[in-house]
């Protein structure tokens, strides 16, 4: 999933005519995003339920503990680790952890690609939604941005 949504994230972020250092944290905060939770993700892959509470809470905090894991490597690059403890936010404030209204733009297209390529991948619990229909529920919610429609082409 990760080198999926990196490599959607690369395409994208170059075709909107990012420049190169913030396609480059958009790309490592897409190979770790899921850092604090990689053990959880494969077991749920082929979990058949949908995911108990205490997953839950482990889904709803992975973006701050996977942030503090990279600060603890490390990593000082702001860009990256906002991404990653932002990948989840959405614009008006519905996300998690936080609940920001207006998360960045590198977050905000990591979670697009996060959630496009989660769509189109099945999991033991459900079948993948086909590229056209993930790409429409994408760009509605996105109400047509340009992000979406890059992202889509």
């Amino acid at each position: 999933h990760a080198l999926h949504t990196a490599t959607l994230m690369l395409l994208t972020a170059r075709a909107l005519g990012w420049p190169a250092p913030q396609v480059a944290a958009g790309v490592r905060a897409a190979l770790t995003m899921n850092a604090a939770m990689v053990e959880l993700q494969a077991t749920m892959a082929e979990q058949r339920d949908p995911p108990t509470q205490k997953q839950m809470a482990l889904i709803r905090s992975h973006p701050v503990r996977g942030a503090a894991l990279l600060r603890a490597a490390g990593v000082a690059d702001t860009d990256w680790l906002a991404a990653v403890e932002q990948h989840h936010e959405q614009p008006g404030g519905s996300g998690y952890p936080a609940g920001l209204a207006a998360p960045g733009p590198l977050p905000h297209l990591l979670r697009a690609c996060d959630v496009f390529m989660a769509k189109i991948t099945p999991r033991a619990f459900r079948a993948a939604l086909p590229p056209q229909t993930a790409a429409r529920q994408l760009f509605q919610q996105e109400q047509g941005s340009t992000l979406a429609g890059t992202l889509i082409k």
